[in-house]
Order: structure tokens, then C-alpha cells, then sequence
């Protein structure tokens, strides 16, 4: 058995040759997507994710506009029929996207509802029919096509999702309490579940309180309510004392399954680099009791965070433009300052530990790991929001923006306390430069007007301000010689990163719409990968 001197030579090397490196990410990650490819055959389809995996396969159809409706092609059906086949979708789950995909749908009403009436009955499918003509430019079919589906919504028994598809309806036209008296129709058939999930939304969206605290006292709702739709309440009522009293356990209750896996994994992934990247030698010392203690403090930020944007987004009603400028505006003078803010507000408790140690390199990793808090809370959120669908960038790339973004305020901040004025004005110049860097990154994506261009350009701003945050480290690292190298912890923490967030979207969305979900992401981790072994430049070997 080879001695454990044997086995550190055998580190060092492995770690410091191109090819093994090469060889390590591309296993981690084929290993990553074939356990996600089993999961998703054996496991039910997340719900929720029936139109985004229609349509995360054709990403250029995705849109509604008029160009894109006329591309619609036979892919874009063989998409939904495939989809629609699988054994395990749940009707509501189908149901629930077809807003969305009625627009790609035009033309092809027959066939869309001669596939549902094989897959699920006869009666579904004509619903369905009827449901795609709600919004026919010809006036007689839309009527026509709506009187048949009241008729059916009233019958007595009503037939099975007829009340469903008018709520869907009424809530695509923001008709809110037509949209809860639906629900609640539906809901009135023992294994309708997802209607009176429905129900309470409608009440909790229109406001309609004294009706929601009725509905609530029915045995079939007894239990229903989430500890985000107790937060969703105090919220319409601008109760502080009681969002002060549910936040915390809405946000508890978004680390539940695989949200906690995933998190977990990614976070321990992304400090065991941290250390590596800070130089910290020693699990048992004063660096590694600050940084944890960051780690902490960085998930506490997503408090004040919370409730800021509460205040802003709920209360103020800021945010709710969708036209770019205003949008990006809000994006960087809002979320993007509520949440640096917060996370340097979180870091004062220990700057007087910083400032007294006077090592900026350890300044800057204890910074770094409130990033690295703040990211592993907020992924939570995201995840339960987006039934993971958003995991991958959460997880590849703007968990590491947190990291670079909170680590260079944070190490300029206690350089005020350190350098003085030079301190200062430094600390004045990068901390709006990270706001506007967070913001954008945010925003971006969403610009309507850039299309696909969007994501590239916020991959674009993520890579070249992780470059400069390694650019930063380097000039405060020692570089000593380690035993594992730091391009080998690099890249083995993100590989190990990029196969979880493989793992969790494959088994939800299928491999094909996972791999184009995750493109731009893995595009901008391989450049991200490169630009780091230029800027350390550890003389790795072939």
C-alpha cells in the first residue's frame, strides 16, 4: 500500500498536469449528467417544468413575436408530443403551461387536441381545443369555443378541468377573483390538489383576505397554506410584526429536498476552493473560526435583504416596470444595492478582527465567504421559486459573483480603516462599480430588445469581474507550493459544482433541454477556467 508521503507526490503531480485536470472535469461531468439522465427516467417530471421543456429545446421559438410565431416548425410539435407522452406528467402539470405555449400552438388546435384526448380522455382533450380559441382573432370561435367550456364548468357534475382552464384563463387576464371562484370550483372534486393550490394563490394575489381565512377552514384546505403564503399575507397586509415573525420560516422551508442537496453540495464545493485560494493551511485556526463565522453571517444578510425588498417591491411598488431601461435601472439601484448593502452590513462585526489582524489576504477570503453565505440562502429562494429551473445560474456562475463581488467591497471596505483616505476613495470607486456589476448581471437577461444576446452579455460581465477579483487575490497570495494546486482545486470544485447543477436539472427538464438550459453557463465556466490558469499561471505540466 503506498505510503501517504507517496500519495501526497502523486497529488502534487496529478494536480498539476493539463491533461489529468482535463481528463477530472470531463468525468465529473459526464458522471453528473448520466446520474441525471437515470433520475429523470425513473423519477416523475418536476412540476411546473412541462412548458420549459418543450421550449428549452427550441430556444430560438420561445418568444412570442410575430417572427418567431412564423418559424414555428414540426420540431416545435414533436417537442410537445414527446413531452406530453411521458407516463408520468400530471394533467395539471400539461394544463398549467398551456398560456404560455397557446401563442406556438396556433394552427394546430386539432392535433394538439387529438394527442390529449390518447394521452389523457376524451373530454380533456376537447377541453383543451376549446381552450386554445379562447383568444382566436375570429370573434364567433372565440365565443363559441368559451360558451362550450362554461357549459361544461356548470354541468352537475362539472366535467373535470373545465373550471381549471377558465381560472387559467381569467388569471392570464389579471381577472384575479374570476380566477379564485374557478379555482375553488374545481376544487371542489377530492383529487383536484392543484386547483385549490391555485385558490389560495388567487385569494392571496387579489387580496381577498377574509375569503382566503374562510376557504382555509374547509377540511380540504386544512394544511395548505406554506409558511410563503403566511409571508405572502402579512405582506398584502403590510404587517411587519408578522412578516418579521413568518420570514424565517418561509425561508427555512425553501432548503427542504433537493434544494438542500444541491446547496449543500455547491457551497462546501465552492469553500473547500476558498481555502485553497486563500492560503489556509490549518482547518483548526483563527482564519478558518472567522470565515465560518462569515459563512453565517453571509446567509443572515438575506434577511435585511428580504425585507427590503419587500419594502421596495411590495410596498413601494418599485420594480414593476418591464421596459428595459427602468427595469435595468431598478435592477442596480435596487437589488443590486439592497443586496451589497446588506452583506457589507453583515461583515461590520468582524472588521474590527480584520483591521486588528492586518492581513488583507484574510480580509478578503472572510469577505469572500459572505458572499459565498449570502449565495447558499438565496439559491433557496430561487430554486423553490423556479422549481429549479434557475439552479443553474444560481449555482455556476452567480454564486461565484457573490463571492468576487462581496470579497472586493468587503477587503476595500477595511482598507478604509487600514489606508485611511486611500482607503476610502478606493473603497468609493469598487463598491458602485459592484453594484452596477450585480445589477447587470440581474438584468440583462431579461432585456426583451437583446434577445439571446442577453445572457451572453451577463456571462460576459461575470467573467471579466471574476478576473479581476483573481487578479486581486493573486497580489495578495504568497503562492507557496501546495500539495494539491490551486488549478487543481479550482477546477475540481467547479466540476464538482457543474455535476450537481447537471444532476438536479437533467432529472427535472430531461438531457436536451438540460444541456441548452446550462449552455451559456458552461460556455462562460470554460472561459472562466482559462482566464483563471492565465492569471495564476501555475506552470501546470502536459
Amino acid at each position: 500500500m503506498p505510503s501517504p508521503a507517496r500519495w501526497k507526490q502523486t497529488l502534487s503531480h496529478a494536480s498539476r498536469s493539463r491533461s489529468f485536470l482535463w481528463k477530472l472535469a470531463i468525468g465529473i461531468i459526464l458522471a453528473g449528467a448520466a446520474i441525471g439522465t437515470a433520475l429523470h427516467r425513473v423519477a416523475p417530471p418536476a412540476p411546473g417544468t412541462f412548458d420549459q421543456r418543450v421550449l428549452t429545446t427550441l430556444p430560438f421559438l420561445s418568444d412570442t413575436s410575430p417572427a418567431a410565431l412564423a418559424a414555428l416548425s414540426e420540431n416545435l410539435f414533436r417537442s410537445f408530443e414527446r413531452e406530453l407522452a411521458d407516463p408520468a406528467l400530471a394533467p395539471e402539470d400539461f394544463l398549467d403551461a398551456l398560456p404560455r405555449l397557446r401563442p406556438l400552438l396556433t394552427g394546430e388546435t386539432v392535433r394538439v387536441s387529438a394527442l390529449v384526448a390518447k394521452r389523457f380522455t376524451p373530454a380533456t382533450g376537447a377541453l383543451v381545443a376549446d381552450f386554445l380559441l379562447l383568444d382566436s382573432p375570429h370573434t364567433t370561435a372565440a365565443s363559441t369555443a368559451r360558451e362550450r367550456l362554461e357549459i361544461s364548468a356548470t354541468r352537475e357534475p362539472p366535467v373535470p378541468f373545465a373550471n381549471y382552464l377558465l381560472g387559467l384563463h381569467a388569471r392570464e387576464k389579471n381577472d384575479l377573483p374570476a380566477a379564485a371562484r374557478y379555482f375553488i370550483a374545481e376544487g371542489r372534486s377530492p383529487e383536484a390538489h392543484a386547483a385549490r393550490d391555485h385558490a389560495i394563490q388567487s385569494l392571496l394575489d387579489s387580496n381577498q383576505f377574509t375569503a382566503l381565512e374562510a376557504l382555509v377552514r374547509e377540511p380540504a384546505y386544512a394544511g395548505l397554506l406554506t409558511p410563503y403564503d403566511h409571508l405572502d399575507l402579512a405582506v398584502a397586509r403590510h404587517d411587519w410584526p408578522a412578516i418579521l415573525r413568518t420570514l424565517p420560516a418561509a425561508q427555512f422551508a425553501t432548503h427542504l429536498d433537493g434544494a438542500l442537496a444541491l446547496t449543500l453540495v455547491t457551497g462546501i464545493a465552492w469553500a473547500f476552493f476558498l481555502f485553497h485560494l486563500g492560503e489556509n493551511r490549518r482547518a483548526l485556526s483563527a482564519t478558518t473560526a472567522l470565515c465560518l463565522t462569515a459563512l453565517v453571517l453571509g446567509a443572515l444578510s438575506t434577511f435585511p435583504t428580504i425585507c427590503a425588498a419587500i419594502w421596495q417591491e411590495d410596498m413601494l411598488g418599485l420594480g414593476a416596470n418591464t421596459e428595459s431601461l427602468p427595469y435595468l435601472a431598478y435592477q442596480v439601484g435596487g437589488v443590486g444595492l439592497r443586496e451589497e448593502l446588506s452583506k457589507l452590513l453583515l461583515l461590520l462585526p468582524l472588521v474590527p478582527f480584520l483591521v486588528s489582524r492586518g492581513d488583507e489576504r484574510e480580509a478578503l477570503l472572510v469577505a469572500s465567504f459572505i458572499g459565498l453565505g449570502f449565495a447558499i440562502e438565496e439559491n433557496g429562494g430561487y430554486f423553490l421559486n423556479s422549481h429549479g429551473i434557475d439552479a443553474p445560474g444560481r449555482f455556476l456562475s452567480a454564486n461565484f459573483l457573490h463571492i468576487a463581488l462581496t470579497g472586493l467591497n468587503g477587503l476595500a471596505f477595511v482598507r478604509i480603516f487600514t489606508r485611511g483616505t486611500a482607503g476610502l476613495n478606493q473603497f468609493l470607486a469598487i463598491f458602485p462599480l459592484t453594484i452596477l456589476v450585480h445589477g447587470l448581471y440581474n438584468g440583462l437577461p431579461a432585456v426583451v430588445e437583446l434577445q439571446e444576446l442577453g445572457p451572453f452579455l451577463a456571462m460576459t460581465i461575470f467573467v471579466l469581474f471574476s478576473v479581476s477579483y483573481f487578479n486581486r487575490t493573486h497580489e495578495l497570495r504568497e503562492n507557496e507550493r501546495m500539495t494539491l494546486s490551486l488549478t487543481g482545486a479550482f477546477v475540481f470544485s467547479i466540476s464538482l459544482v457543474a455535476a450537481a447543477v447537471l444532476i438536479e436539472q437533467i432529472s427535472a427538464i430531461g438531457l436536451g433541454a438540460g444541456l441548452t438550459a446550462l449552455f451559456p453557463e458552461f460556455l462562460a465556466t470554460g472561459i472562466l477556467i482559462l482566464m483563471f490558469t492565465r492569471v495564476f499561471n501555475e506552470g501546470l505540466s502536459e
